[in-house]
């Protein structure tokens, strides 16, 4: 049997879909996709064809036109197809990118300009080990994050504008100081492995699925709530061994069960908890705020806006935090019900590109210093008041750090830490250390002899013997955002809200 493949056109979310029942592999029918693209030297010409191509589809997608057996096309979808091939390449003119088996590989305005050159780019991968374009590509033939960017952005309206105008909010480069304790490494290189481990999942296919349904006017609202929930849920997990109090703090999987999905509907897919700020309080000092693009400056000026509104309904007593979040990009706002000062920094990048070499990226490192900044028991800790002595004074506050030291489950040093405020400021250090699936981070390790890949880490507990693989952790999260991301083809499929 031959091998089986197809050529999918997407144009106004719709697929039109070729198939071939023999040859589909690169050499044959992958060159057959690539010579449907003109070559990018005459930008012109590229331009006419784009235009050309767009319009013989709109012809099949008149409401009364039927498939006729002498048409190009085997079959029309309007949600992502997925047949039973082994080999499917998609030219997707809604958004100028080339996918192979759903993967996206080529910007479609700079595909490779010879048959050798595609065949060898196509075969590459990208920094977390996933089968993309080839890091040798030229950069622009590549697709790159910038994609995930809102196609779609709606006008502000002047009163948000104007009230933005009248806090006299600050622009900072840092929110707080970078902290300079022994646990900041940790935290840093642990958040930067979580997001790595995330992209190695294909994290980057899920959130152009985002952004592609975005363009779906049918979906606009469940797609608005998606990306929410994705970025809380992103948030939370890069936030989560920075960030844990023991009755405050949501974990990811808990927070997003509880707090943002739930079941209900008839076709079993998932209904949002409705909110129109799309604000929520992560811990009782800190609000995330899921924006569709922080980028553009009127956009970040109406996030300050709705995080802040937020935030003072709550009536706090002291300085509370905000973190805007794009899911690209990310902003931290604080405000000071006090004195009555904002300040926020500007958009910082979040999600490193596929192509990185390095994991850390200027939002990872900013939200890390944020949660190293907060009081890891500012909530939920009540101190147990000390019995009084006569006959013996208080231990030395070295000797009870040092005890405090060979503490290595978290709920055992929260239990030590409650014992008094003394107490607390002995484990102070060992409090800083991020906790990971019920135990104490003191170190991180990559598998093997080195780092072939970004993200391949393993976790050193605070026993000093335990070893775990962060992948177990991570894990969870993958089939929910896929399944977030299929159930936005579901809704495409069945055109229910």
């Amino acid at each position: 049997m031959g091998t089986t493949g197809c050529i999918v056109w997407r144009y106004k979310n719709h697929y039109f879909i070729y198939f071939q029942n023999s040859d589909g592999y690169h050499e044959q029918f992958g060159v057959d996709a690539w010579r449907e693209v003109p070559s990018p030297g005459n930008p012109q010409a590229w331009d006419e064809w784009l235009m050309r191509k767009r319009n013989e589809l709109e012809v099949f997608l008149q409401k009364d036109y039927k498939l006729k057996a002498d048409d190009a096309y085997d079959e029309i979808w309007s949600t992502a197809p997925l047949p039973d091939v082994e080999y499917t390449y998609e030219i997707d003119l809604d958004n100028l990118v080339f996918h192979e088996n759903y993967v996206p590989c080529f910007n479609l305005r700079h595909m490779p300009s010879t048959e050798a050159k595609f065949l060898e780019y196509l075969r590459g991968s990208d920094s977390y080990g996933n089968a993309t374009c080839s890091v040798n590509a030229p950069v622009e033939c590549r697709w790159t994050m910038a994609l995930l960017e809102s196609p779609r952005l709606c006008s502000i309206d002047t009163t948000t504008l104007e009230t933005y105008d009248s806090l006299g909010a600050k622009v900072v480069a840092d929110i707080v100081e970078p902290p300079a304790s022994i646990a900041t490494p940790v935290r840093k290189r642990l958040a930067e492995v979580i997001i790595a481990q995330l992209m190695r999942f294909n994290m980057p296919r899920a959130l152009l699925q985002l952004r592609q349904a975005a363009q779906s006017s049918s979906v606009h609202s469940f797609t608005k709530d998606t990306r929410t929930a994705v970025g809380l849920c992103l948030l939370a997990t890069v936030l989560h061994p920075a960030l844990y109090a023991p009755r405050s703090w949501r974990t990811p999987i808990n927070f997003f069960y509880r707090h943002i999905k739930r079941k209900g509907s008839r076709n079993n897919s998932f209904r949002y908890l409705p909110d129109e700020t799309a604000t929520w309080w992560i811990r009782d000092d800190i609000a995330a705020h899921v924006a569709a693009n922080l980028t553009n400056e009127d956009h970040l000026r109406a996030a300050v806006v709705k995080c802040l509104q937020f935030m003072q309904s709550a009536t706090p007593r002291s300085i509370v935090y905000g973190v805007l979040f794009s899911i690209s990009h990310c902003a931290l706002l604080s405000w000071d019900p006090v004195s009555g000062k904002t300040q926020h920094t500007l958009p910082l990048v979040f999600m490193p590109d596929v192509y990185a070499q390095q994991r850390e990226t200027v939002g990872i490192t900013a939200l890390v210093y944020l949660a190293e900044h907060i009081d890891a028991l500012a909530d939920g800790f009540t101190c147990i008041r000390a019995p009084q002595s006569k006959s013996s004074g208080p231990l030395p506050i070295e000797i009870m750090s040092h005890i405090a030291s060979f503490i290595t489950v978290p709920k055992d040093l929260f239990a030590f830490a409650s014992a008094s405020q003394v107490y607390k400021r002995a484990a102070k250090l060992r409090l800083l250390l991020p906790q990971l699936g019920g135990d104490i981070v003191v170190a991180l390790a990559p598998e093997g002899d080195g780092e072939q890949v970004l993200g391949s880490q393993m976790v050193i507990c605070a026993d000093g013997i335990k070893r775990r693989m962060l992948e177990d952790w991570i894990s969870p999260l993958v089939p929910e955002i896929d399944y977030m991301t299929s159930e936005l083809h579901s809704l495409l499929w069945l055109k229910e809200l």
